[in-house]
């Protein structure tokens, strides 16, 4: 008989050898095997910014009567261009202190349009810049009322204490009259007296019946571009600073 302890020894000692490689390679990839690669997820801390937000108060040239919709307003274009939520409050025969025949047919009050009770029903709880163009249908305007507009600006900034606020001319196909002129002299007076602005973009619709819808009095699509154009060239001094700043 053949003595087989020998090989069985051999044997034995190559299949611990096998055993050991094979759980070697287990614990230590191959240079060609592929890792997973963590990548960072989202940062839980990151937030996307709040829109800046553009209140507007006005009669019917603010609400964009005569446009052909609503991208086509004035208002709307300025928002636009300083990149803010639009937000427009104003509405047709609304004023410092409004036409008091239009608004009695629509709401029962003679004083539901004045600007300052649009600004007690509206529940906008935030506005980085409050735009303001009034004068129109104000023409029950006399000294003994005139304090209206003193009022609207003082609630205006004890709504939106932080807010830019800024008043614009009113403007219209025709020449400004007296009456216009005082109006505009207590929005000047008023707004400055509660650190906004006011900007003087004087009548640049007068002479200009192609930029008047069917109605000729307000402007159509290209008059409130020209509008605009105007809004935007006079605030942006004003805005560019102040905007970054907040």
């Amino acid at each position: 008989m053949r003595n087989t302890f020998i090989p069985k020894i051999v044997l034995g000692v190559i299949g611990l050898a096998t055993i050991a490689l094979w759980t070697f390679s287990l614990l230590v990839p191959s240079s060609q095997s592929t890792l997973p690669i963590e990548t960072p997820g989202p940062s839980l801390s990151t937030k996307t910014p709040m829109p800046k937000v553009a209140l507007w108060f006005g009669d019917s040239y603010v609400e964009g009567a005569g446009a052909s919709k609503k991208s086509k307003t004035y208002s709307f274009r300025v928002s636009q261009h300083f990149g803010l939520f639009h937000k427009n409050l104003s509405q047709g025969a609304s004023g410092y202190i409004g036409n008091s025949e239009i608004a009695k047919k629509i709401c029962g009050e003679v004083d539901c349009l004045a600007m300052i009770k649009v600004l007690e029903r509206q529940k906008m709880l935030r506005s980085d810049v409050i735009f303001v163009q009034a004068g129109l249908n104000d023409y029950a305007l006399t000294p003994e009322n005139a304090n209206v507009v003193k009022k609207f600006y003082r609630k205006l900034r004890a709504t939106y204490p932080s807010s830019i606020v800024i008043s614009i001319s009113q403007t219209k196909p025709f020449p400004e009259d007296d009456l216009q002129k005082k109006i505009q002299y207590l929005a000047k007076k008023n707004v400055t007296e509660i650190g906004g602005y006011y900007v003087d973009i004087g009548e640049p619709l007068v002479g200009h019946p192609e930029w008047l819808s069917a109605d000729g009095f307000h402007p159509n699509d290209l008059g409130y571009e020209v509008l605009a154009n105007i809004v935007i060239k006079k605030t942006t001094p004003i805005l560019e600073a102040l905007l970054s700043s907040k």
